[in-house]
């Protein structure tokens, strides 16, 4: 249910290159593990850099897609804009979880 949403929201279609896959949980070995086996089933290659360059490259386009403002990402002024961001766009992602 939540990634059909989130498929349609981000405009992913097939023939897409890039993929960010998010996983959250209270045991960080058991969140890594099911990262490495989702990515290995969909054939997918691990990008350490990817979240950070498509943050910087998409930064408004992520905003808008997140519905997140300027507001939000001033509470956050001790980290610089990108980092604010992401930290944001996680939070969401978690709150979107707990539903």
């Amino acid at each position: 249910k939540q990634t059909g949403k989130a498929f349609e929201k981000m405009g992913l279609r097939e023939g897409m290159q890039e993929i960010c896959l998010i996983a959250f949980g209270s045991e960080k070995e058991k969140v890594e593990s099911a990262l490495q086996e989702s990515a290995k089933v969909l054939g997918l290659e691990e990008d350490k850099k990817f979240l950070e360059n498509n943050l910087k490259k998409n930064f408004s386009a992520l905003k808008k897609a997140y519905e997140i403002n300027e507001n939000t990402l001033k509470t956050l002024k001790d980290l610089r804009k990108e980092k604010a961001l992401e930290f944001a766009i996680l939070e969401k992602i978690a709150l979107v979880a707990l539903e």
